[in-house]
């Protein structure tokens, strides 16, 4: 996994394994935030364990993390609101598709 590499305004996401890689691009969200990367860990996690394939979970946990780093309102503190924004992380209003990648 490789996370939150910025290319200008687009936020892209990296996972490899044995059976493939795969990338997801997303809008960048400029709101610093305390716990984004494990919320994604705990997401994507989530979505493994409960036997959604790779390119799947990843696509949901990078847009549901978005979805509640967007939705959080600009200059409001960094930590996530998980509790405020379970709507939009549980069912994110935007899905960014994983690609798979030649490698």
């Amino acid at each position: 996994m490789v996370t939150g590499v910025r290319i200008g305004d687009r936020s892209q996401t990296l996972a490899v394994s044995d059976s493939g890689a795969w990338s997801v691009t997303a809008p960048w969200v400029e709101r610093p935030s305390h716990g984004a990367g494990d919320l994604f860990a705990a997401l994507l996690l989530g979505r493994l364990l409960r036997n959604a394939p790779l390119p799947d979970a990843l696509s949901l946990a990078v847009s549901s993390v978005h979805a509640v780093l967007d939705w959080r309102p600009a200059g409001a503190e960094r930590d996530i609101p998980l509790i405020a924004a379970q709507a939009v992380l549980l069912d994110p209003p935007a899905r960014f598709p994983a690609e798979a990648l030649d490698i």
